[in-house]
């Protein structure tokens, strides 16, 4: 299991921020053991309609999980948090 480090972290954030600048993002790094990067979509233009308690995307199910207009969005999303740093998803 890789560890992320609070320069990886910054790194995912920064990336969100220059794709999507309409949007505020909570990027963090998990308590548990360091190996995650917990991000969650705070503001936008996008209508998720009402999520209350927050709703976890699972990447391998977007297609099929979740409402139509959100999927080309949740994939763009994914798409900067895989690839969009110097470090990669693995």
């Amino acid at each position: 299991m890789a560890y992320l480090s609070k320069t990886q972290v910054k790194e995912t954030r920064e990336a969100l921020r220059v794709a999507f600048p309409d949007f505020k993002f909570l990027v963090r790094k998990s308590n548990g053991g360091g190996s995650s990067i917990n991000i969650s979509i705070m503001s936008g233009p996008v209508d998720f309609g009402v999520i209350r308690e927050g709703k976890s995307v699972n990447p391998y199910h977007i297609a099929t999980g979740y409402e139509p207009h959100l999927v080309p969005f949740l994939e763009a999303v994914l798409k900067v948090i895989k690839f969009g740093t110097d470090r990669q998803w693995y």
